[in-house]
C-alpha cells in the first residue's frame, strides 16, 4: 500500500495492474484490495520495497506420520519438511510459522506427551509458533517441560502465565525479527482463543489476560492492541499477527485493531485457499490465512511493502501447497519419526472390526448429527447400560479423526478419542438436559455442538439463542419416544470434559455423578469388537428448521433476510409440504432432514407463486372427508430446496425444513379453517 493522493488516471492503471497479474489472489479479492488502498502521488511512489515470505501450519494436532483420507496419502511432517527446505532456498527474508495446536491428535502424543512434537519443529527450523489450547491437555506443567526444549520463538500476548513462571520464562507476547541485508524490521504478535479458559481444564494457573475496565470484546482484545502499540512506538510498520483464536475471531481482531497487516491464524481448521479480507477502509485491508488441520497443506504467504511499511497488494501472493505422496520426505526426519513410532506399532496392526463406508469428515460443518458422532455417542450409550443411561452425548470437538471404508484398527480408536477423559453418569432434570442442548446449538458449528444417542430433537436456527429447541424425544420405559419434561429425570452419559463445564457446560444440578476409570476411547474400542462392521448411517436424530418457512404457506411474500440470507441465495427454489402422525428426525434423501417420524409426502417441488393455492387446494378439495376427521392427530413441515442447474444433484444438499406445525395450524395459515378448535399437538410448549 502507499500513502497520499493518486489521480484517476492512475487509479484505472492500478486497476488495470490488478486485472492482468498475479494468479494467486483471485480476481474479485485484488479488486476489493485494490478499492480500498490509500492512493499516491506519482512522484511518492516508493523507490524501494520489501518481500516478507511466511510458510506456515497450524492445527498439526501430532499428525506427524502420512495417513490415509479417502483412499490418498495425505500429511506428514517429513514431506513438509522437504517442502519447508525447498521453498527457504528459492526466497529470501523467509520465516516458518505455526499457529498451534501442535500438541493432542494422535498416539505419538499420547506416548511422549508433545516431546515429539516440539522436537519436529526445531528440526523443521521453525522460526515462530503461538500456544494453542489443547496444548494444555496435559496440564500447563507439562506444556512449559516441553516448550523448554523449543529453539524457536514462543509468542501469546493475551496469555497470563504469571502463577506458572516455567511457561512464563519460555514465552513472549512479541517478538521484532530483522530480515535482510537492510535488517527490515517486522514484528510477531501472539494471540490464543477468548475462549481458553472454557476450552482447557488443565492449565495450571495460566489464564486469559483481560482488561478489567472494558467490556466483552474490548476486554479481550486490549493486550493485544497493547502488544500491538508498543511496537509501532517502537518504529515497527510491519506488523503480523500469529493467532489460534478461529477465523470468525481473527476477523474481530483485523476490524478493531487496525495497524495488523496479515493475521496467520489456527484453531477452527479453516482452509483458505484464499485470504478472507477484512477491509478497514483508510487504514487498508488485512489478510487472514490459514491452513486447514493436520498437515494436510502448508501455507505460502508472500507480503510486499513499500518503503512505509504498507502492503503492495498487487505484488503480494498466496497460495496453498498440497501435501501428499506426489513429495519425497526428508530422510533424516522420517527416520527420527520412524524411530519414536516404533513402540507403536502394534496399534496399527490391531484390526477392531471394519467399516463398510465411509464415515463423513466434514462432521463440524453439520448442523445435524454426524454419522461418526452418532456411533461414537452409541458406544457411549451402551457403555453407561449399566448405569441406567437413556441419553449420552460426545462433544465434536472432542472427536479428532475420521473412519474410511475399510479395517479400523486399535490406532485409528486412540486417534478418534485420544484424550485422557473419562465417561460421566448422571440424573439431570429435563430442564437441565433441555437448557444444555440449547446451549449446544446455540452458537456457531463447532466443538461444542453434541452429537447423541438416545434422544432426538429439532431447534430452529431462526430464534434467538436460548429459544431454540422445538421439542426434545426420549424413549419410554416401553420403547416410545416421549417429550422431555422439566420436572422429569434423565440419566445421561458424556465425557466428563464437558460434564465439568469445558465448552461452557453446566450440569452442576446433577445428582448420583460417577466416572469411570477407563480413558474414553476404551468404551468404543469394546462397542467396535461387538460389530462385525459398522456402516455410516443418514441424520436421524438432530434436525435443524427454519420457523420463517411456515410463511410460505400464505400467499404473502416471503422475504428470508439476516443471518438467513443464505437460504434466500439458493436458486431455483422449489417447496414441498410433508406430514406425519409423530415428530421424529427423518432424513428423507441425502441432505434433506425433517422433524417427523416416518414422514409422507404432500406435494412435491411446486413453485413457490402456486404453494399457498395448492395446499388450499389439499385440505379443501385433494383430500377425503374421512381422513380429514382425523387431521388434527397430525404434523406438517415445509422443505424449501433448490438446484444449480449444472448439478440438479446438489438439491438434495441445499434444502431446509420448517418447525413440524399442527394440522389447525395449516389450516389457519392457508384460511381454510376446517376445525374450529385448536389442535392439542401444538408446539408452543417448547
Amino acid at each position: 500500500m502507499t500513502t497520499g493522493t493518486t489521480t484517476r488516471g492512475q487509479s484505472k492503471r492500478l486497476k488495470s495492474l490488478l486485472l492482468s497479474t498475479l494468479p494467486a489472489f483471485t480476481l474479485s479479492m485484488l479488486i476489493l484490495l485494490a478499492a480500498s488502498l490509500p492512493h499516491a502521488c506519482a512522484d511518492k511512489i516508493p523507490a524501494t520495497e520489501f518481500t516478507l515470505t511466511i510458510l506456515h501450519t497450524n492445527d498439526l494436532h501430532s499428525h506427524a506420520e502420512p495417513f490415509l483420507e479417502r483412499g490418498k496419502n495425505v500429511g506428514g511432517m517429513a514431506r513438509i519438511a522437504h517442502l519447508l527446505r525447498k521453498l527457504k532456498k528459492e526466497n529470501k527474508n523467509c520465516l516458518t510459522i505455526d499457529a498451534g495446536d501442535i500438541f493432542q491428535g494422535t498416539p505419538l502424543f499420547t506416548r511422549y506427551k508433545g516431546e515429539v512434537e516440539v522436537e519436529l519443529l526445531n528440526k523443521l527450523g521453525y522460526d515462530l509458533y503461538t500456544i494453542g489450547n489443547h496444548e494444555f491437555d496435559e496440564g500447563g506443567i507439562n506444556l512449559a517441560d516441553k516448550l523448554a526444549r523449543a529453539r524457536f520463538d514462543i509468542i501469546c500476548a493475551n496469555l497470563d502465565a504469571a502463577q506458572l513462571p516455567a511457561l512464563a520464562r519460555v514465552m513472549k507476547p512479541s517478538v521484532i525479527k530483522e530480515l535482510g541485508d537492510s535488517k527490515v524490521r517486522v514484528g510477531f504478535v501472539g494471540a490464543i482463543t477468548p475462549d481458553i479458559e472454557s476450552l482447557s481444564m488443565r492449565r495450571d494457573g495460566a489464564r486469559l489476560k483481560r482488561d478489567a475496565t472494558k467490556a466483552k470484546e474490548a476486554a479481550w482484545l486490549a493486550p493485544i492492541q497493547e502488544e500491538v502499540s508498543k511496537l509501532k512506538a517502537q518504529g515497527i510498520d510491519k506488523i503480523i499477527l500469529v493467532t489460534h483464536c478461529g477465523v470468525d475471531y481473527d476477523k474481530v481482531i483485523a476490524e478493531n485493531i487496525v495497524e495488523v497487516d496479515a493475521i496467520i491464524g489456527g484453531h477452527s481448521h479453516s482452509r483458505l485457499s484464499e485470504p478472507v479480507l477484512v477491509n478497514r477502509g483508510e487504514a487498508g485491508p488485512c489478510l487472514i490465512v490459514q491452513t486447514g488441520s493436520y498437515g494436510r497443506s502448508l501455507g505460502q504467504l508472500q507480503l510486499t511493502f513499500d518503503k512505509n511499511g504498507s502492503v503492495l497488494p498487487e505484488k503480494s501472493k498466496y497460495r496453498l501447497l498440497a501435501v501428499n505422496d506426489r513429495l519425497p520426505e526428508e530422510p533424516d526426519v522420517k527416520a527420527y519419526i520412524d524411530k519414536m513410532a516404533e513402540p507403536l506399532k502394534i496399534l496399527k496392526e490391531t484390526v477392531l472390526t471394519r467399516a463398510d463406508g465411509n464415515f463423513d469428515n466434514s462432521w463440524r460443518l453439520y448442523r445435524h448429527d454426524s454419522a461418526l458422532g452418532d456411533l461414537i455417542a452409541d458406544a457411549f450409550l451402551d457403555a453407561g447400560q449399566a448405569q441406567g443411561v437413556q441419553v449420552a452425548m460426545e462433544n465434536r470437538g472432542g472427536i479428532r479423526s475420521f473412519i474410511d471404508r475399510g479395517p479400523i484398527t486399535l490406532e485409528k480408536i486412540e486417534e478418534i478419542l485420544p484424550f485422557d477423559n473419562h465417561l460421566a453418569c448422571a440424573t439431570v432434570t429435563g430442564k437441565s438436559l433441555l437448557r444444555n442442548l440449547e446451549h449446544s446449538v446455540a452458537g456457531s458449528l463447532g466443538g461444542r455442538f453434541l452429537d447423541v444417542s438416545g434422544i432426538k430433537f429439532a431447534y430452529d436456527i431462526e430464534k434467538a439463542p436460548g429459544s431454540r429447541i422445538v421439542f426434545a424425544l426420549v424413549k419410554d420405559k416401553e420403547g416410545n419416544w416421549k417429550r422431555v419434561e422439566d420436572t422429569a429425570t434423565y440419566r445421561i452419559g458424556m465425557t466428563d470434559y464437558s460434564f465439568n463445564g469445558g465448552e461452557g457446560y453446566d450440569f452442576s444440578s446433577a445428582a448420583d455423578v460417577t466416572y469411570s476409570q477407563e480413558k474414553l476411547n476404551e468404551p468404543l474400542r469394546r462397542f467396535f469388537l461387538k460389530q462385525k462392521s459398522v456402516r455410516p448411517q443418514a441424520p436421524n436424530r438432530i434436525c435443524a428448521t427454519v420457523g420463517a418457512l411456515t410463511g410460505f404457506l400464505t400467499s404473502k411474500t416471503i422475504v428470508l433476510g439476516g443471518g438467513l440470507s443464505f437460504i434466500s441465495k439458493i436458486p431455483n427454489q422449489r417447496l414441498s409440504l410433508y406430514r406425519a402422525k409423530e415428530l421424529g428426525v427423518t432424513t428423507i434423501r441425502p441432505g434433506i432432514v425433517v422433524p417427523l417420524a416416518a414422514p409422507q409426502v404432500v406435494l412435491e417441488n411446486i413453485e413457490k407463486e402456486d404453494f399457498s393455492i395448492r395446499v388450499r387446494n389439499y385440505l379443501n378439495r385433494e383430500r377425503p372427508a374421512r381422513e380429514r376427521q382425523a387431521a388434527g392427530s397430525e404434523y406438517y413441515v415445509v422443505v424449501l430446496s433448490g438446484s444449480n442447474e449444472k448439478n440438479p444433484e446438489s438439491r438434495s444438499r441445499r434444502a431446509y425444513s420448517s418447525i413440524p406445525i399442527s394440522t389447525y395450524d395449516l389450516e389457519r395459515l392457508t384460511g381454510t379453517n376446517l376445525h374450529d378448535t385448536k389442535s392439542s399437538r401444538s408446539l408452543e410448549s417448547h
